[in-house]
């Protein structure tokens, strides 16, 4: 039945409040859905756009005005989605893509800070030690251990 069908069936003032606070609860689970749903949305926009611009310096400000939203109202939401303040979030994503550069061998440590906009090879350092518990250096002789001892396996199968 429609709203107005339903509405015009009762009877009794008690089952008009009845129906009412069943209404209500239900608008309001809604409500809470719907913004529950926003609040996600916006946030994976905000990740999709740290991922596409690792290679610049982010500023909540400007992911924000990316996503026509305030920058207290992000730095809000962020972090009640993905557990990190909106800063460490972009550190971290850049902290990974520099563990896969490393891992490739193709990259100095100076290039990779450069390629993620840390603004000295010591920060960058200092950073991915902050996140990895080991500097960029002994992450890369790790990796190419794995590598060697992964190659080796492989020439012996």
């Amino acid at each position: 039945l429609g709203l107005h069908a339903q509405v015009f069936r009762i009877r009794t003032y008690g089952g008009l409040e009845h129906f009412l606070e069943q209404y209500r609860d239900l608008v309001v689970q809604r409500l809470v859905r719907l913004q529950r749903d926003r609040t996600e949305g916006l946030v994976h926009e905000a990740r999709a756009f740290i991922a596409n611009n690792l290679g610049r310096r982010l500023s909540l400000r400007e992911t924000a005005a990316h996503l026509h939203v305030s920058a207290g109202y992000l730095s809000t939401l962020f972090p009640r989605v993905t557990g990190s303040r909106f800063s460490d979030y972009v550190n971290q994503a850049k902290i990974r893509q520099a563990q896969d550069m490393i891992r490739s061998g193709r990259y100095r440590m100076a290039e990779i800070a450069e390629a993620l906009a840390f603004q000295t090879p010591s920060y960058f350092g200092k950073t991915f030690r902050k996140f990895t518990g080991c500097t960029p250096s002994e992450f890369a002789r790790r990796a190419a251990a794995e590598n060697k001892a992964r190659d080796e396996k492989s020439a012996s199968d």
